[in-house]
């Protein structure tokens, strides 16, 4: 499939899928997300929303 746009974060962590060519630096951490990454808020639709807000930002932090 193709890229998406030259300079998006999406492209950024594309270029680290395994299986494609490496087109420069590439992610090797992994960022995990869902409601039980929140004790407080464990089983509820809050803490899988709070650890997805969280895990976006420290994605977008690694890719800059």
């Amino acid at each position: 499939p193709p890229l998406p746009p030259r300079g998006s974060l999406m492209q950024k962590l594309v270029k680290a899928t395994p299986g494609r060519k490496s087109q420069g630096p590439s992610i090797t951490v992994c960022f995990f997300a869902g409601e039980a990454c929140v004790p407080r808020w464990a089983t509820q639709a809050a803490g899988a929303y709070l650890s997805g807000q969280k895990a976006a930002r420290q994605a977008a932090k690694a890719v800059k």
